[in-house]
């Protein structure tokens, strides 16, 4: 059973936590995935990886939102949804989606009548089909809004399901989410660090003053932001790190 940890761990030492510690991997799963784990200043969230990992390499969300074949974007509401109702009636593009695969993922609704859009979170899925009115997502909160047939939804997987090494520097496929602290085998669960100081491996050298992002020429490394054709910062220099060698970093992606 996937449980949570039982507790935050506040002091500066390393934590086990019971199931499985910061520098464990385990074949089995033993937590939520997403479940935070705070560990002194460093923060984790458990993982499992789709693809073996590197320790100090940056992990990113799995491609094409986790769908499969194709992102699954603005599909249209194919049933009439009441206030108050669980049951979104939608079907897959292109490919048909297996079921449950969006379970504990998100759901983005599109309201076309008010031109906004709101975040559920995915309890199940049922097995979508790329036509027809029966293949549904069941939300965990019930709809605050009534939908219509002109309204869409967008789905993704949880973010940390399946995550995959960044495969290019220069076109990233998915949001970059944490460091692994050990190296992962492929399939395995892990605790992912996603803030805190973090030891991760810079393209080139870094300096004090500056704050990083993801390196545009070594795939899931860093480099100083002012460097790289890369706009989004995802940390701060601790340590003046020399390329391709181990750095300290002020990780800023999930607190």
């Amino acid at each position: 059973m996937q449980t949570r940890p039982a507790a935050q761990h506040m002091g500066s030492g390393p934590l086990l936590v019971s199931g499985q510690g910061i520098y464990e991997e385990s074949s089995t799963q033993r937590f939520i995935l997403g479940t935070r784990l705070q560990v002194g200043e460093r923060v984790f969230r458990y993982a499992v990886t789709n693809g073996a990992q590197t320790a100090g390499i940056i992990a990113q969300a799995p491609t094409l939102g986790g769908a499969t074949t194709t992102l699954q974007t603005t599909q249209a509401v194919t049933v009439a949804a009441p206030i108050g109702a669980t049951d979104v009636y939608v079907n897959a593009l292109t490919t048909a989606q297996a079921a449950d695969l969006f379970a504990d993922g998100w759901a983005s609704i599109f309201d076309a009548s008010a031109t906004a859009c709101f975040l559920y979170l995915v309890r199940k899925n049922t097995a979508l089909a790329t036509s027809g009115t029966t293949s549904y997502i069941t939300l965990y909160d019930e709809l605050h809004i009534a939908l219509t047939t002109s309204d869409q939804v967008s789905l993704i997987t949880n973010p940390y399901k399946d995550v995959v090494a960044v495969s290019s520097a220069t076109t990233l496929t998915g949001a970059p989410m944490g460091v692994p602290p050990v190296a992962i085998t492929d399939n395995y669960y892990f605790w992912l660090q996603t803030w805190g100081p973090c030891a991760i491996l810079p393209s080139a050298a870094l300096d004090f003053d500056e704050y990083v992002t993801m390196s545009d020429t070594n795939a899931g490394y860093v480099e100083a932001d002012a460097a790289s054709a890369n706009t989004m910062s995802i940390g701060r220099v601790l340590h003046i790190g020399t390329a391709s060698e181990a750095s300290i970093v002020y990780l800023m992606l999930a607190p």
